[in-house]
């Protein structure tokens, strides 16, 4: 059965002791801190991966204002050139119906002026006309301005009688 002897059993418990010192002094000590190290730097990493993740976020949360703001300033240079257009339609309307108006007056004064001289010489030559007739049968001496006055007289006489 199984033995116990004590001397080789104290020598091994000593043996054990110092062994475990030995390992506790060389490879524990830089072992834990070997580990704890690594920890560190797995913490350092996570804290790391934290911050860029929060910075991503943030990055991600300015595009997008970014690109709200971005749509709505193209919204409004629309708006705006679409409202200029508008003006610039509206303002070339006007102008193209000023100018109509322009033309119309235009064309009006230029027939009453032509109107008016056309009178004039129709009285001119209805006055002459008249003189001619006048002179053939009164055949008297009177001269051809006096009778072209008496005439333009009558005619201007008939004209304010209107």
């Amino acid at each position: 059965m199984i033995e116990v002897n004590p001397p080789i059993l104290v020598v091994q418990v000593i043996c054990f002791l110092i062994m475990a010192f030995v390992v506790w002094k060389v490879a524990w000590k830089p072992l834990m801190k070997s580990l704890d190290d690594r920890a560190s730097t797995i913490r350092n990493s996570l804290e790391d991966v934290e911050k860029a993740s929060r910075t991503l976020e943030e990055a991600v949360e300015r595009q997008k204002e970014i690109m709200a703001q971005a749509y709505n300033d193209a919204q409004l240079v629309l708006q705006r050139s679409r409202e200029s257009a508008q003006n610039a339609a509206l303002k070339i309307e006007e102008n193209a119906r000023h100018e109509a108006e322009r033309m119309v007056d235009s064309a009006q004064k230029t027939i009453t002026s032509h109107k008016e001289e056309a009178i004039r010489e129709l009285r001119n030559e209805a006055a002459d006309i008249a003189v001619m007739a006048a002179s053939k049968l009164i055949e008297a001496n009177l001269d051809n301005e006096r009778n072209r006055k008496l005439v333009n007289e009558y005619i201007a006489d008939l004209n304010t009688r209107k």
